[in-house]
């Protein structure tokens, strides 16, 4: 889960801050309600600040939402009737954390990376009621040593290429799920015609490995006909659906998902799209799998596994055999996206499927850890100054890349090359 997401999810939405957001660029419905800018009264307003160390300081939001996030602090973790922070949690947060016995001891650990290239000082001063010595101080010192330098060169494709296995559960159940996934199928390759992308569409089910007909591409005509005919897969299939197994054994060499067969190719985007109303059943864990799938490439990201199975932890309608245990745990280890079988809306689902196996152009992940005020962005060897930002490091939840702004995305063909000084670690 990114931080966007996760703040979202357990900070945003739990206190109602409906205006507040970290993410770049905004979100479309907060950017009518951004103040404008102004480095002089006489000038025109400057556009929405970009901060290149963001999350730090990439903050927007109204007075009111930070009163609610103040209130929720105020009163322990809590807001009306939602909770961010336990209440244990909240009182450690804001008393003292250490009571150390007479006697006794308590280690501090400080973690420290630099963030730029001159050396840093700190002072921890540690305040106590000894009568003695309330106040002890001890200093640290750290900085890089050994400066290592980095250049990740890519070329951007002229389109975002994705290849899209999907995996239909056949078995005897599936009779309304597969005439939804077939009804709705043009809204989810409405979404890829738009993007411009570039793709191969297969299907398989959850017992059989081959795919079940002609690989939909751009050219195909009479595409959604063909779908038809390969997602309505019948009802007479094994009970014991087993859908990441037969993905893994799809992508093996020679498998109609392979390289070899001309499906997979290395610089596009996999996402595997499994439709079930039963939890997997296949032979090793999902974790297996997973770590399999992301052999395959060599950016893990390329690996995405999407679901529509059953709710968790228990069905939302009577026509769903049960929760889809096991690709929820896929979905998640790949940061997927996880449907529910049972939603009215299809086409929705699907439109959202298509948008989420769609290959980012604009992002380009870095191969080491950046000093970040020393990253360099050249596209076609013309350095850019702005439109871009660092989206983090990954232990701080951002995802170690650098992410272009819509109207700044370099065009297919051009080289990109990006230049920076590798974090080091401090010894001891």
């Amino acid at each position: 889960m990114s931080f966007d997401d996760y703040l979202d999810q357990n900070i945003f939405s739990p206190l109602g801050m409906e205006h507040a957001s970290f993410r770049q660029p905004l979100p479309e419905k907060l950017k009518p309600e951004v103040a404008q800018g102004y480095e002089k009264a006489t000038n025109k307003p400057k556009g929405y600040e970009y901060i290149n160390l963001a999350p730090a300081g990439s903050l927007a939001a109204t007075g009111a939402d930070m009163a609610r996030f103040m209130i929720a602090h105020s009163q322990n973790g809590a807001y009306g009737e939602q909770r961010i922070l336990s209440e244990e949690t909240a009182k450690m947060m804001h008393g003292t954390p250490l009571t150390i016995i007479p006697g006794t001891e308590e280690h501090v650990t400080i973690t420290y990376g630099p963030l730029d290239e001159t050396d840093d000082h700190g002072l921890l001063t540690v305040f106590s009621n000894d009568p003695y010595r309330p106040e002890v101080h001890a200093e640290q010192t750290g900085g890089i040593t050994g400066t290592v330098e980095a250049e990740d060169l890519f070329e951007q494709p002229a389109k975002p290429m994705t290849d899209i296995v999907f995996i239909v559960d056949n078995s005897g159940s599936m009779t309304e799920e597969q005439a939804n996934l077939a009804n709705n199928f043009e809204y989810f390759i409405y979404k890829l015609q738009t993007s411009n992308a570039d793709y191969k569409i297969g299907v398989i089910t959850t017992d059989q490995n081959g795919f079940r007909g002609e690989v939909i591409t751009p050219d195909t005509l009479n595409a959604v006909e063909k779908f038809t005919d390969q997602a309505v897969a019948g009802t007479g299939g094994s009970g014991t659906e087993r859908a990441l197994q037969m993905l893994y054994n799809c992508v093996q060499p020679g498998g109609s998902c392979s390289e070899d067969e001309d499906f997979m190719r290395d610089d596009a985007l996999f996402a595997g799209i499994i439709v079930s109303d039963e939890p997997d059943q296949s032979a090793l864990t999902p974790e297996g799998y997973v770590e399999y799938f992301w052999t395959l490439k060599d950016d893990p990201d390329l690996i995405k596994i999407h679901a529509i199975a059953g709710a968790i932890p228990v069905p939302t309608c009577g026509t769903c055999a049960s929760a889809g245990f096991g690709y929820d745990e896929a979905v998640e280890l790949t940061e997927g996206t996880f449907l529910d079988v049972c939603a009215d809306d299809w086409g929705a689902s699907l439109s959202a499927l298509a948008e989420s196996s769609i290959q980012d152009l604009s992002l380009f992940k870095l191969s080491q850890d950046p000093v970040e005020d020393t990253i360099k962005v050249y596209v076609d060897n013309a350095q850019r100054y702005n439109g871009w930002w660092y989206t983090g490091h990954e232990e701080d939840l951002g995802n170690n890349a650098v992410k272009f702004q819509d109207e700044y995305v370099p065009e297919g063909g051009a080289e990109v090359r990006i230049e920076y000084v590798v974090r080091q670690t401090c010894d001891g």
